[in-house]
């Protein structure tokens, strides 16, 4: 069995009440971790900005101008980046800290033990709080990244992350569960938690699932949110929307009529965002 399978079974049985539900009696007894799973079956949407340590202004300067130097993408000003990046981190900023651990990575930084660093990153993050130092170290345990790899423990922190309200974990565990029979429900309430905080992939995949139930009201709703946070091809299929296609064509129908203004300026505003 792959990794992917394991991490769909794992985060079936924590999010899924519906799975303990159904088993017959003669159906072996759950483990001990199962049923610890088990009892943590309720997904409770929380923002991650609610939780996110109070940062340091000295800290974010320091950060904005380490992100000005790695935009001119000259190795340069990375390794000047990577310098503000540090102290930045050292403060207490984690956006800081993300892209520092992106470079270390990347092996775009210099670091005389780069997986130790990214790790000693990750760990401190955690320690503070934050969701998505979890969601990064669910990654280092899924790849064995400075670390042994260990699936289980992987999907721990997944779902930790998500439950603490980091929007890519949420939108990650909803991709998982949306490939489960049974599952649509906690993925469409990830998904929706993860779009109403700016994650414009999540908006884009609610905006399918809702209109594929056929609620096309909130589906439009959500595609102009999904286009407002810069999804080129949210934008592309409001365009064809109003061009008011026949119920047979599911993937643009909306039950819009006709609107040749608005099918235009959103097939410029999804041109516009696939430049960006």
């Amino acid at each position: 069995m792959d990794n992917a399978m394991h991490t769909l079974i794992y985060l079936l049985l924590a999010v899924l009440p519906a799975i303990a539900m159904a088993e017959k009696n003669d159906s072996p007894p759950a483990s001990s971790g199962e049923r610890a799973l088990q009892n943590n079956i309720r997904f409770e949407c929380r923002r991650e900005a609610d939780v996110m340590p109070p940062v340091n202004q000295d800290a974010d300067t320091l950060y904005q101008y380490g992100l000005f130097l790695q935009q001119r993408e000259r190795p340069s000003d990375i390794s000047d980046a990577t310098r503000y990046y540090r102290v930045a981190a050292a403060h207490g900023h984690y956006k800081a800290a993300t892209n520092l651990q992106t470079l270390i990575t990347q092996g775009l930084a210099h670091s005389p033990n780069g997986q130790k660093e990214a790790l000693a990153l990750v760990e401190k993050f955690m320690t503070l709080g934050v969701p998505g130092a979890y969601y990064d170290m669910a990654h280092y345990l899924e790849s064995g990244y400075g670390v042994e790899q260990d699936q289980e423990k992987a999907n721990t922190y997944f779902r930790k992350a998500a439950d603490l309200g980091s929007p890519d974990a949420q939108y990650y565990v909803a991709g998982l569960l949306g490939r489960v029979k049974g599952g649509a429900g906690v993925m469409e309430e990830m998904l929706r938690c993860a779009a109403y905080q700016g994650h414009a992939s999540a908006a884009r995949e609610l905006a399918g699932y809702i209109r594929e139930s056929k609620r096309f009201e909130e589906a439009i709703r959500i595609y102009h949110l999904s286009t407002k946070l810069g999804d080129s091809a949210s934008a592309r299929r409001l365009s064809k929307a109003f061009e008011a296609p026949p119920p047979t064509e599911e993937l643009y129908y909306l039950g819009l009529d006709i609107d040749k203004k608005r099918s235009d300026r959103y097939r410029l505003i999804s041109k516009f965002h696939s430049k960006k």
